[in-house]
């Protein structure tokens, strides 16, 4: 879960006070703002990367309003309703860079809540054991994929810092 920040409830990390002051300062500047919310269900052996989160029927895109935080709940309105929610937290999974917040909570364990910004979202093609071709191109590198299964081809081409993360990816 690289560049996330967690926080737990109860944890003895150190840093858990902190990163939970960053969380509740981000939560609290959203008022105002447009997020996507997004709910699943999140079984004792996934992670929260392992889940679909593509758009699905009940997600909704929502205007926040007195985003606050009170203890270790969140407390939020919807600029078109006047009822406060609320969620009681367990545990917190923070990406700021792509001010992306899951949120576990404490009443629901197998629940978890996505709120990020409305962004691009990105399709996610997966390959299975995938035929696997490169080339040299210039400085460039190419590494062609295919799925004769699923009949798809992934053209992917790099410069040499890419290359090198990758290697670094690797090894």
């Amino acid at each position: 879960m690289s560049n996330f920040i967690i926080w737990e409830h109860n944890s003895t990390d150190i840093h858990n006070s902190e990163v939970f002051l960053q969380v509740k300062q981000w939560w609290e500047s959203l008022a105002g703002q447009e997020m996507i919310f997004a709910q699943r269900l999140l079984s004792s052996s996934e992670s929260v990367q392992d889940l679909d989160w593509s758009p699905q029927r009940f997600d909704e895109t929502v205007t926040l309003t007195n985003t606050r935080v009170g203890g270790i709940t969140l407390y939020w309105s919807k600029q078109e309703e006047e009822f406060e929610h609320s969620i009681t937290l367990r545990k917190l999974e923070f990406h700021p860079g792509r001010q992306e917040l899951y949120i576990y909570s404490q009443a629901q364990q197998q629940l978890v809540i996505r709120v990020s910004a409305p962004t691009i979202q990105y399709n996610t093609i997966t390959l299975t054991k995938p035929n696997i071709a490169g080339a040299k191109l210039g400085a460039n590198t190419v590494i062609l994929f295919q799925d004769p299964t699923e009949q798809l081809e992934l053209k992917v081409t790099l410069d040499t810092v890419a290359v090198e993360k990758l290697r670094h990816i690797l090894s």
